[in-house]
């Protein structure tokens, strides 16, 4: 079986996407689609800290991708000090 690609409704975007497992448990997170990410800085942010959060969804940092294309220098710079480990596409 291949993984499913799941609609999120998280706070930052409705555009992100779960990569799902078989067994259901979430695998990845990708944030893309209509709009841009880092517009939303705040928001990006404060769900990766839930995503991430021990007593939440306890999910790595490695398997959060967000996807960017207009976001300036400087905010791509910040979100690379403030959370080294999400991937950036």
């Amino acid at each position: 079986a291949t993984d499913g690609v799941v609609p999120s409704s998280t706070t930052a975007t409705k555009r992100s996407r779960f990569r799902v497992k078989p067994n259901g448990v979430i695998r990845n997170i990708v944030f893309m689609g209509m709009g841009e990410p880092m517009d939303n800085y705040d928001e990006v942010h404060e769900s990766l800290r839930g995503l991430t959060h021990q007593f939440l969804f306890q999910l790595s940092a490695k398997h959060i991708t967000i996807s960017t294309v207009g976001a300036s220098a400087r905010k791509i710079r910040l979100l690379a000090d403030e959370a080294p480990q999400v991937n950036l596409a």
